[in-house]
């Protein structure tokens, strides 16, 4: 393991931020649209994205602290896109 990523664990503020964020958004929940046929979900990962990007302007997170959490947000969205995309394309006609 490179120095960046054992920082990362030691940074007990930002997982502060982060469980915060987490606990916020499970509390929100689900919600849905109906559209038509189908639905628009609104689902707590996309609440935690749009909170992820409001703290990034406070002062809550540094850019250092951002930078340490780039490669995980990017594997977790990454996830995310892939878990849509098994479930949609079996509902494919």
């Amino acid at each position: 393991m490179d120095n960046t990523s054992t920082h990362l664990w030691k940074d007990w503020r930002l997982h502060l931020v982060v469980i915060g964020i987490v606990i916020i958004t499970e509390l929100i929940g689900t919600h849905e649209i109906p559209v038509g046929a189908g639905a628009i979900l609104l689902l707590p990962m996309l609440y935690a994205v749009i909170i992820g990007l409001g703290t990034f302007f406070t002062p809550l997170i540094n850019k250092k602290q951002s930078k340490k959490a780039e490669t995980l947000v990017f594997m977790s969205v990454t996830l995310l896109i892939a878990k849509f995309g098994v479930q949609a394309g079996p509902a494919l006609p």
